[in-house]
C-alpha cells in the first residue's frame, strides 16, 4: 500500500507543474468575466460556456492519453528522443509567440470593430450557443492545449499503475478547467457578493493582458525545455 502510494505521489507531483500552467488561461478567463457581467441571464450562460470548455477539455485529455499510449515510449518510464525533440519545438513556438506579444503591445493595432466587439457578440448570442463558445474557447486556447499534451505525455510515459495514471489524468483536466469553474462556482455560491472581486479581477487582466500572456509564454517555454532535458 506503502509503495503504490509513494508511485502515485511521484507521477502526480511530476505532472502537476503542467496541470497548473494548463490552468493558467487569461483568455478564457476574460471570456468568462464578459459572460458574468453580461445583462441578459449571465450565470446561466456562464454556466453553459463552462459545459462546453470542460466537455472539450474532458475529450483533449482523453485523445492525448489514449494517442500516447500508443506510441513507442509509453510505459517505458524515458521519453524518446522524438518526443524531446517535439517538446523543445513547442518550446520554441511559445517563446516566438511570448516575442510577438510584446511587439504588438508596443505597437497596438485598432480591433476590428472597436474594444467592445466580443461584449457585442456575447449579448446577442443564444444561450444555447453558449456551449459551443466554451468549446470553441478551449480548442482555439493553443497554450493550454500545449500543457495537456505535455502532461499527457508524462503520464503515458510513467510505469506507474493505470489507477495512478487515471488520476492524474484527472487532475490534469481539473486544473485546465478552473478558469472556467472558479469564477462561475464563485458567482453561484456568492451572488453578487462576488461581483467587487471579479470586476477587480476582470480589470487587472485586462490591462495587464499583454504582460500577462508574454510572462506565461515564457514561462511555459522553458517549463518544457526542462521536461525535455529531464
Amino acid at each position: 500500500m506503502g509503495a503504490r502510494l509513494g508511485v502515485v505521489n511521484a507521477l502526480l507531483a511530476q505532472v502537476l507543474p503542467f496541470a497548473i500552467a494548463a490552468a493558467i488561461s487569461p483568455t478564457v478567463l476574460t471570456i468568462v468575466l464578459l459572460i458574468l457581467a453580461g445583462a441578459h441571464k449571465p450565470l446561466i450562460r456562464a454556466w453553459a460556456f463552462t459545459l462546453g470548455g470542460v466537455a472539450f477539455t474532458i475529450l483533449f485529455v482523453w485523445l492525448s492519453v489514449t494517442i500516447f499510449g500508443n506510441l513507442g515510449d509509453a510505459g517505458t518510464g524515458h521519453q524518446s528522443m522524438g518526443s524531446r525533440i517535439v517538446k523543445l519545438v513547442f518550446a520554441a513556438v511559445l517563446l516566438a509567440l511570448a516575442v510577438r506579444q510584446v511587439i504588438r503591445a508596443r505597437h497596438p493595432k485598432p480591433a476590428a470593430g472597436g474594444p467592445n466587439k466580443w461584449q457585442r457578440r456575447l449579448a446577442n448570442a443564444r444561450t444555447i450557443d453558449f456551449v459551443a463558445v466554451g468549446f470553441m474557447a478551449m480548442l482555439s486556447n493553443a497554450s493550454t492545449l500545449v500543457m495537456i499534451l505535455a502532461g499527457a505525455h508524462v503520464v503515458t510515459v510513467s510505469q506507474a499503475p493505470d489507477s495512478a495514471k487515471v488520476e492524474a489524468a484527472i487532475m490534469l483536466g481539473v486544473f485546465a478547467a478552473l478558469p472556467m469553474l472558479l469564477p462561475v462556482l464563485g458567482v453561484t455560491a456568492f451572488g453578487s457578493h462576488a461581483d467587487g472581486a471579479l470586476k477587480a479581477l476582470n480589470k487587472f487582466t485586462t490591462a495587464h493582458r499583454a504582460a500577462i500572456n508574454a510572462g506565461i509564454l515564457v514561462f511555459f517555454a522553458l517549463l518544457l525545455v526542462w521536461s525535455a532535458a529531464k
